[in-house]
């Protein structure tokens, strides 16, 4: 984990009123918890982050994998599903449907 995840979090549990990814558009799956990232991976996970107004608005974790001398992204071994958690505005129906597009 980053160090601006540290922080993140920790923000997160001193003020309760911080948006966390409960509350992202993408539901989280359990191949997108801490335990099962590290476990699956042997702890070779990493993670990209998207900040907007120092709040995290979107995420992606992955491994990074190097064979022929070449670095591949991929998801770890055992994990169906893993995809981009975001965490869009409050907004119309319509608006939602135009910025998940």
């Amino acid at each position: 984990m980053t160090s601006n995840v540290r922080e993140f979090q920790a923000r997160v549990s001193a003020n309760p009123s911080v948006k966390t990814y409960q509350d992202a558009t993408t539901s989280r799956t359990i191949f997108h918890d801490d335990w099962w990232l590290k476990v699956a991976s042997k702890g070779k996970i990493r993670q990209v982050e998207v900040l907007k107004d120092s709040s995290v608005v979107g995420s992606m974790s992955y491994v990074a994998v190097r064979r022929h001398g070449m670095t591949y992204v991929q998801t770890p071994p055992y994990t169906r599903l893993l995809g981009p958690l975001l965490s869009l505005p409050p907004s119309k129906v319509s608006t939602r449907i135009r910025n998940t597009r």
